[in-house]
């Protein structure tokens, strides 16, 4: 008799203690929507080209990058983006850009988020590494994962020491996961 209650207590802690682990993981999984991770790709053009129609001689740029949102009402993302740079023709004269920051923005109706920050902006040409402002807004599709978006960036960095003005628009399309 002593031994299968001793089998029953050791069952039933054995139980106790799947349950527990379980429910620990189950909480740690619903945590997982207030994070998201975002991919994708950036077509852009400099500002004042696209604002006069000159897209025939707008320096376009594509590239890539990356968010890690926290998906509160109030969103915060770190990112990496990289954009190789024509100045005129899409096969000559090209520079990378690399940012790294983070921008912050309020999200609205959980489908839409304007957004602002900052990053560190490096080039691979003659120009110094400078400070960008970033902006845009992101626009989550309901249901399915993929994100579209608009995203500028102003910096001004030095050739020969005289300021340059970047401004750059560009159309995102992103996967999340």
């Amino acid at each position: 008799m002593r031994k299968i209650s001793y089998f029953t207590k050791i069952c039933a802690s054995g139980i106790v203690a799947t349950a527990l682990v379980a429910g620990s993981l189950g909480s740690s999984a619903s945590a997982l929507p207030l994070i998201g991770i975002e991919a994708g790709g950036i077509v852009s053009a400099d500002f004042s080209d696209a604002k006069h129609y000159n897209f025939d001689k707008s320096s376009l740029s594509f590239g890539g990058y990356a968010r890690i949102w926290l998906k509160t009402k109030i969103r915060i993302a770190p990112f990496v983006k990289f954009e190789s740079v024509s100045s005129g023709s899409l096969l000559k004269n090209r520079y990378n850009n690399i940012q790294y920051g983070a921008v912050v923005g309020y999200s609205i109706f959980g489908i839409l988020t304007p957004y602002v920050g900052g990053s560190r902006s490096t080039f691979n040409n003659n120009l110094t590494d400078t400070w960008a402002l970033n902006y845009g807004l992101h626009f989550t599709l309901p249901l399915v994962p993929l994100a579209i978006g608009l995203d500028g960036s102003y910096q001004k960095p030095k050739l020969d020491g005289y300021n340059m003005n970047i401004h750059r628009i560009g159309l995102t399309l992103a996967l999340q996961f």
